[in-house]
């Protein structure tokens, strides 16, 4: 018996171990180098400056984790936007996402490419001229001056707390759990064997 219950640990243990490093989904970013000035701005879909109002977590349907940045617009240069418009980027590092700050006010690439496949949501990334707006100057001397936001397209404001989804690390946890359950099976195995000795 004592052989079947130190297997079944041990195979508890491992099994444990190797779901904690089971390999994850990744992705690469690699961009080409930026277009001009003018090509960027004729392919988004809006062009915009805007003050980082929320930025919240999210999934897309097919699961990819995805940030919905929520922005005070400030002035339009391409497109319709109104004084709050959302635009999504991916969650960082691999899938191209752009890092925003909130409170900080960015010069905005934003293409149609919903994370889903509706084109009705802007977004962007790294890969864009997208960067912050005290870095813009270049590109706001050619886009020109630009309009205020049309009021009539405002979005309503987005309830942080119903957009976050939260992705536990399963994989993780269940490595966790079954440590726990080794350390209980062999603190009673133990015990189990002081008692026998007496």
């Amino acid at each position: 018996m004592k052989t079947i219950g130190k297997l079944i640990l041990l195979a508890a243990l491992l099994t444990g171990i190797a779901m904690a490093y089971l390999p994850q989904t990744t992705f690469a970013c690699s961009c080409a180098e930026p277009k001009p000035i003018t090509d960027a701005a004729e392919g988004a879909q809006i062009v915009f400056a805007g003050k980082v109002a929320d930025v919240t977590e999210a999934k897309s349907k097919q699961g990819f984790s995805i940030k919905n940045i929520q922005f005070e617009t400030e002035t339009v240069y391409k497109g319709e936007a109104g004084s709050r418009i959302t635009v999504w980027t991916g969650s960082g590092g691999g899938d191209c996402g752009f890092f925003f700050q909130k409170g900080m006010s960015y010069l905005v690439y934003a293409y149609a490419s919903g994370p889903d496949g509706n084109r009705d949501e802007p977004g962007t990334g790294i890969c864009t001229r997208t960067k912050a707006l005290s870095q813009s100057q270049g590109d706001l001397d050619l886009l020109g001056q630009g309009m205020p936001p049309n009021k009539d397209l405002d979005q309503p404001i987005a309830d942080s707390a119903k957009d976050i989804d939260v992705k536990l690390p399963w994989p993780l946890l269940a490595g966790v759990v079954a440590v726990i359950a080794a350390s209980i099976a062999i603190g009673l195995l133990l015990r189990k064997k002081r008692g026998a000795g007496r």
